[in-house]
């Protein structure tokens, strides 16, 4: 037996066995990364062609405005346009997420914000559901996307709604919050529905989980809030009972230069209230 070519041979194996591993990593990568170009490409697509569709709905209700004399309808009115307007505002963010660009971030009223969910609640949500908005006149300003809040504290919003199938009470706050590290604006949303089991608590942040019917949700709702908030250097939690009913907290940091929030941060403030 040759010991010196027998151990040059399982070398040279081993080595082309290497070889076409990562040549076969090497073209998967390709291919995924091939895969991801064309569905950003497609998805930029769309958002082009929803940007279109948006923009005769913006006009034409613009049309309708001067013969609506009732204030309700006018109401509804300026609810359907800011609405419009925060969907073509989402367009605009898929595409610059599309282009590699970062989100546009703003000056935002945290009153005006929670005022602005308040009114949607009151006009297309059930009569049986009262909506009660607190929100003090002089909340500071803080830097961020107001279309992404808007969606987190909208969906929080609607979550209570379906949680309240029988009726009940959606409460939106905003208030401030003083830390040992920083100041923010603290948003709550709740409700007085049935609360939320402890078995599934651990759950309901995670993508695609939901526990609506088929066809009613698709589990992503909490999934998006929490990636909007802690994308706002914030904290999501919430505190719940049977019975009695939920709260989500949203504390995001005043200045931008705020040290990033813990967990316990928020439960000092939820306390401390």
């Amino acid at each position: 037996m040759n010991f010196f070519h027998d151990s040059l041979a399982l070398r040279t194996s081993g080595n082309l066995a290497s070889l076409l591993d990562e040549r076969h990593l090497s073209t998967d990568a390709e291919a995924e990364a091939e895969r991801f170009q064309g569905l950003g490409m497609q998805i930029a697509r769309m958002a082009h062609d929803l940007n279109n569709l948006l923009s005769p709905i913006l006009m034409s209700l613009e049309i309708f405005r001067p013969h609506l004399g009732d204030a309700s309808h006018l109401l509804l009115l300026d609810i359907a346009r800011k609405s419009t307007l925060r969907a073509a505002d989402l367009v605009k963010q898929v595409l610059a997420l599309s282009r590699g660009a970062d989100t546009e971030r703003s000056e935002i009223d945290p009153g005006a914000l929670v005022r602005e969910i308040g009114d949607f609640a009151q006009a297309t949500f059930p009569g049986s559901i009262g909506v009660r908005v607190e929100a003090s006149e002089a909340l500071p300003a803080f830097v961020g996307s107001a279309t992404q809040l808007h969606r987190a504290l909208l969906n929080l919003s609607v979550n209570a709604r379906d949680a309240m199938p029988e009726g009940g009470t959606l409460t939106l706050r905003a208030s401030t919050a003083n830390t040992k590290t920083g100041r923010y604006v603290l948003f709550e949303v709740s409700d007085s529905g049935s609360g939320i089991p402890a078995e599934i608590r651990e759950k309901i942040f995670d993508p695609f989980f939901t526990t609506k019917a088929q066809g009613k949700g698709t589990g992503l709702g909490l999934a998006s809030v929490r990636t909007i908030v802690e994308s706002h250097e914030g904290v999501l939690s919430l505190q719940t009972e049977l019975g009695k009913g939920t709260t989500f907290h949203v504390l995001i940091p005043v200045a931008e230069t705020a040290t990033t929030t813990t967990a316990a941060d928020c439960e000092l403030r939820i306390v401390a209230a």
